[in-house]
């Protein structure tokens, strides 16, 4: 898109800089303070077993939970990518899982034309005659093997009004 990147850690970023410029997040916001304080609450929260979806669309659950291993190592994760726009205006892509493979397997979602463009698809259904919408989250859900993301599946996509 030949616009510049800079990748750096959530402990190195200048919080005030960051308020003046595009993100993209990696990681839940339990480990991304920032998006936690700077971003609107999401429809998909993370919680300590899943993810609860505060606002259940028809044919959706309130709750995706995951699915541990005998060892504790999830079989079944998810993984949340939203877009947003925090308080200064700077729009805020984050890509996150309740574990790091849900993280992984949200970043390989997105980077996958196919699978995105079924949420693409949904979402652009709700403003039909509007323009895409500027705000919106997908949830996915992830099969992991060995830690590692094997399969990804669109979930639930919900638009947002366009305001932080």
């Amino acid at each position: 898109l030949n616009r510049s990147v800079r990748l750096t850690q959530g402990r190195f970023l200048n919080w005030e800089s960051a308020r003046q410029q595009h993100l993209i997040v990696l990681g839940n916001p339990a480990i991304n303070i920032w998006t936690h304080e700077n971003i609107p609450r999401p429809n998909f929260v993370f919680v300590e077993n899943g993810i609860r979806n505060t606002a259940p669309l028809p044919g959706e659950a309130a709750m995706y939970t995951t699915m541990p291993d005998a060892a504790g190592h999830s079989l079944i994760d998810y993984g949340v990518i939203s877009m947003s726009s925090s308080a200064s205006g700077s729009r805020v892509l984050v890509l996150a899982g309740r574990e790091v493979a849900g993280t992984h397997g949200a970043g390989d979602f997105f980077a996958n034309p196919e699978k995105m463009r079924a949420a693409y698809e949904k979402l652009k259904a709700t403003h039909p005659r509007g323009p895409f919408p500027s705000s919106w989250e997908v949830l996915i859900r992830v099969n992991v093997g060995e830690n590692i993301p094997v399969d990804t599946t669109l979930v639930a996509c919900h638009a947002h009004n366009a305001t932080p």
